[in-house]
């Protein structure tokens, strides 16, 4: 492993995590590039199979694995990543 000294940084979960003395990148680090997409594209195909239409998606932390989702300023719920599906 590189010497990283914020190996933190650019990790989806940092807002959530916010660990700012680790010294080594933790086992569940997942960087911002490239993941997003592929979670911002399947959150979208979710809430398309709730029936629902919209122009604009957001998507924010809520928890370690947990993100809140609007669709179109609208509070869809908060989506599961590890289960793959909206638990609220």
């Amino acid at each position: 492993m590189n010497n990283v000294k914020k190996p933190c940084i650019n990790c989806i979960y940092f807002n959530a995590c916010g660990n700012t003395n680790r010294k080594e990148q933790c086992n569940g680090r997942q960087t911002k590039q490239g993941e997003s997409r592929d979670i911002k594209q399947e959150i979208s195909t979710a809430v398309e199979n709730l029936g629902l239409s919209f122009s604009k998606i957001e998507i924010a932390t809520a928890s370690y694995h947990r993100l809140i989702v609007w669709a179109d300023d609208i509070r869809i719920g908060i989506y599961d990543m590890d289960r793959h599906t909206f638990v609220d």
